[in-house]
C-alpha cells in the first residue's frame, strides 16, 4: 500500500489553490502566476467550483463552495496586480455568471470578494453583468438584508446607466432602497444609490409618488444633521417626485414643501437648485399653486432673480417660471 495515499482531484485542486494564494501575497509571486496565465486558470476553477456547489456533475457541494471561494480570493488578488488580465480572462473563459452567482452565497467572504470582483469588472462589462442576472442577484440579497457590501456595490454600478435602468427596473428594489435611507449605518450608500438612479433618468414616472416611500425620505431631512451630500441627494429625488401630479401631492402630505423652501433658499448651491425644481413644479400646479405663500416659498424665489444671488441661469430661470405661474393665482 502506498502511503499516505494519493490525494483525489478535489483535494488536488484545494491544496494548490492554497498554494496560489501564498504566492499571491508577494508581489514578485503574483507578477510569477500572472505570466503563467493563473488569470485564465483561477477563471475555469471559478465556473468548475461553481458548478460543483450547486451540486452539478455529483461532486462534493461543501467542497465546491470551499474551493468557490479560495478560487475567487485568489481572483480578487490577482485583479488587484493587474486588472486588465482579470477582464481577459473573465471574457476569454465567460466566468461572469459564476461570479454574479457568488454574490449571492451564503459564504460571507465568498459574497464579498465576488461583489469586490464585479465592482471591478462591472465598467467594462455592463452588459454582461446585467445578462448574467448580477443586478438581480444583488437586489434579491439586498432585500434578504445582506446591506453593506451590497450597496457598497449597488452605489457603484449604479454610476452607469445601464445598471441604473436596471436597477430601478428590479421588482422591490426602489421600496428597499428607500426603507433603508431611515437606518443610519447604511442612509449614505442608500441616498448614494437612488440619487444616481436619479441624475442618470432611470427612474420611471411614478417612482416616488407613495406617501410611504416619500414620507422615509423626508424623515432624516426633517430630524435635521445630515451631511450636505445626503441633503443634496435627497432633495434631488424630492424634486424627481415634483414632476408629476400624484408625487406633488403626496409631497404635500408628507410635510415637505417647508423642507424645499429652505432649500430653495439656502446658501448651497445644489440645495437651492433642488429646491427651486420642486417649487416650480408645485407652483405649475393649480392644486398647490395658491398654497406658495403659505409655505413662505415667494421670498426665496423672489431673491433667486438676483443676480448676485450667483445662481447659475438655469436655476434663475426656474425660479422665474415659478414666479410667473403664482402671478396667475
Amino acid at each position: 500500500r502506498v502511503w499516505p495515499p494519493p490525494a483525489s482531484p478535489a483535494e488536488s485542486r484545494s491544496i494548490a489553490l492554497r498554494l496560489i494564494s501564498e504566492l499571491l501575497s508577494s508581489a514578485q509571486g503574483a507578477r510569477a502566476l500572472l505570466a503563467a496565465g493563473a488569470a485564465e486558470t483561477l477563471c475555469v476553477a471559478l465556473i468548475h467550483a461553481s458548478g460543483v456547489a450547486k451540486g452539478w456533475g455529483g461532486g462534493d457541494a461543501a467542497r465546491g463552495k470551499e474551493e468557490a471561494r479560495l478560487t475567487i480570493d485568489c481572483l480578487c488578488s490577482v485583479n488587484s496586480t493587474d486588472p486588465a488580465a482579470v477582464q481577459r480572462a473573465v471574457r476569454n473563459t465567460s466566468a461572469m455568471p459564476s461570479i454574479v452567482a457568488l454574490t449571492g452565497t451564503d459564504d460571507e467572504r465568498a459574497r464579498s470578494s465576488a461583489m469586490m470582483l464585479l465592482s471591478s469588472l462591472a465598467p467594462q462589462n455592463a452588459g454582461e453583468v446585467v445578462a448574467s442576472g448580477g443586478i438581480a442577484m444583488l437586489c434579491e440579497t439586498l432585500s434578504r438584508g445582506a446591506t453593506d457590501q451590497t450597496l457598497h456595490t449597488l452605489a457603484q454600478l449604479s454610476q452607469s446607466a445601464v445598471h441604473a435602468v436596471a436597477i430601478a427596473q428590479q421588482p422591490g428594489a426602489l421600496a428597499t432602497l428607500c426603507s433603508l435611507v431611515g437606518q443610519p449605518h447604511v442612509r449614505e450608500l442608500a441616498i448614494s444609490v437612488l440619487s444616481n438612479l436619479c441624475a442618470l433618468g432611470a427612474l420611471p414616472t411614478d417612482a416616488l409618488a407613495g406617501p410611504d416611500d416619500l414620507h422615509r425620505l423626508v424623515a432624516p431631512l426633517l430630524q435635521g444633521g445630515l451631511p450636505p451630500s445626503q441633503r443634496a441627494g435627497l432633495l434631488s429625488l424630492l424634486s424627481r417626485a415634483a414632476l408629476e401630479g400624484p408625487g406633488r401631492q403626496a409631497l404635500a402630505a408628507v410635510g415637505a414643501p417647508p423642507l424645499l423652501v429652505a432649500a430653495a433658499d439656502s446658501g448651497d448651491a445644489n440645495e437651492a437648485v433642488h429646491g427651486l425644481q420642486a417649487l416650480a413644479h408645485l407652483a405649475a400646479d393649480e392644486r398647490f399653486r395658491s398654497q406658495l405663500s403659505g409655505w413662505g416659498a415667494l421670498r426665496p424665489l423672489c431673491h433667486s432673480l438676483d443676480p448676485a444671488r450667483a445662481l447659475d441661469p438655469r436655476a434663475r430661470a426656474v425660479a422665474l417660471s415659478a414666479v410667473a405661474n403664482v402671478s396667475f393665482v
